[in-house]
């Protein structure tokens, strides 16, 4: 069997991406950060509703640098995405959110990590499946799942024993600092 790892974003704790991130002025937001570039109703749909619901004000990025990007996440109180790195940041940071897959066959990295947290049931498909129910929408951190300590394991393990380049030594776990 070819094992599993962790996508690399979880390989850094929630700490580790708060020194990374800018946080942004605003506060009290809803987030919504979208692939479709604002063209999903599903997800103005959801994202009108629970604003309206929490009063919280809607923002929506699309080329924020990566820097902004975590802090826009860090910040929120409530994410709307249909993106990977959407969920993911989301779970990192301990985020209320939704995570909308609106192409099944785009879907499957989202519901890999949402199956990971045991969350798979709240993923959101269409207009028809969503119910806003605040009550079950729950924040849940991945920082201290089995799966990111093996991921770390085999990485250190098996990458000690590649060459950087060349021009350098082996690689050994002393470098890897995760």
């Amino acid at each position: 069997t070819v094992p599993i790892v962790v996508d690399p974003v979880f390989l850094l704790s929630k700490e580790e991406w708060s020194r990374v991130g800018i946080l942004p002025k605003r506060k009290k937001y809803l987030l919504v950060y979208s692939l479709s570039r604002g063209k999903s109703r599903l997800l103005q749909k959801i994202a009108k509703e629970v604003a309206a619901k929490e009063c919280l004000d809607i923002i929506t990025i699309e080329n924020e640098g990566p820097r902004e990007f975590v802090g826009y996440i860090m910040g929120a109180d409530f994410v709307v995405t249909d993106s990977f790195h959407g969920t993911s940041f989301s779970l990192i940071f301990g985020k209320r959110h939704v995570s909308c897959i609106l192409n099944k066959s785009k879907g499957t990295r989202i519901e890999n990590v949402m199956r990971m947290v045991g969350k798979e049931n709240e993923i959101v498909y269409d207009l028809v499946s969503y119910k806003y129910h605040p009550e079950e929408i729950k924040s849940y951190s991945v920082n201290d799942l089995p799966e990111i300590e093996k991921s770390k394991e085999f990485l250190k393990v098996h990458l000690s024993n590649y060459p950087l380049s060349d021009h350098e030594d082996r690689f050994n776990s002393r470098h890897l600092k995760f």
